[in-house]
């Protein structure tokens, strides 16, 4: 009902308010508000929660999950708040960084609505990880059209200090080195996506076989082949 309410607001705030600055204000402040009063669905959050807890409180599990030194550095620097607090102020982070991004554009209202259309569950407890990695790739992407090479692998560097998956981003460098190498590589990047919907069990085997078998990427993707419940599926989607 929540998550009805505020797309309600948000969509007459679009409709019926003209000024540009004043309209993204108001939608971030209604996006803020709006993780403040939500409760988290899914059970991701119980791996955040533990991690917290075992830092802060000394209650550390058989299975505890470790994570990527930005967001550890985050709970050591932020945590003393408590873990509900501590999770707005991570959330309210990202979304004053995604608002930054959008204010690149001419209606930055109209596209931060559409990011928290698509993204607004991985702002709150279920994966801050990857949305505190986005805003940074997102930085790094206006850092491309930029021309900026250097500023864009540092972005990407932050961007992996929060989800070591951010560090594959370093391959939009390639066009701006070589275009032709760039079609090349878009080339192989549509035949992988293709060999990963036909066969992605396979495909996610043959990468872990290529990885140290204690590599945390290799540990997770393991994770996810053998779990039921994110078992890849033959999808498109």
């Amino acid at each position: 009902m929540l998550y009805i309410i505020f797309f309600l607001l948000l969509g007459y705030v679009l409709i019926f308010l003209t000024n540009t600055r004043q309209c993204g204000v108001i939608a971030l402040v209604l996006s803020i508000a709006y993780l403040i009063l939500a409760y988290p669905s899914g059970n991701d959050w119980l791996g955040y929660f533990s991690n917290y807890d075992c830092i802060w409180n000394d209650v550390c599990q058989p299975d505890s999950v470790y994570f990527e030194p930005g967001y550890t550095f985050l709970v050591y620097a932020l945590g003393f708040a408590g873990y509900y607090l501590f999770s707005i102020i991570l959330s309210g982070l990202v979304l004053i960084r995604l608002y930054y991004f959008c204010c690149k554009f001419d209606k930055p209202a109209l596209v931060f609505s559409f990011f928290m259309a698509m993204f607004i569950w991985v702002l709150y407890f279920e994966a801050i990880r990857q949305a505190l990695a986005l805003t940074f790739i997102l930085s790094a992407i206006i850092e491309v059209y930029r021309q900026r090479k250097m500023r864009f692998i540092l972005f990407v560097l932050a961007a992996s200090l929060f989800h070591t998956s951010a560090f594959i981003f370093v391959v939009m460098l390639i066009p701006m080195l070589n275009c032709r190498l760039s079609k090349k590589l878009e080339t192989l990047v549509l035949i992988f996506a293709c060999c990963f919907i036909l066969i992605p069990e396979q495909l996610i085997s043959f990468l872990i076989s290529c990885m140290p078998s204690n590599s945390p990427v290799a540990l997770k993707l393991y994770f996810y082949l053998n779990t039921e419940q994110y078992k890849p599926q033959l999808s498109i989607g």
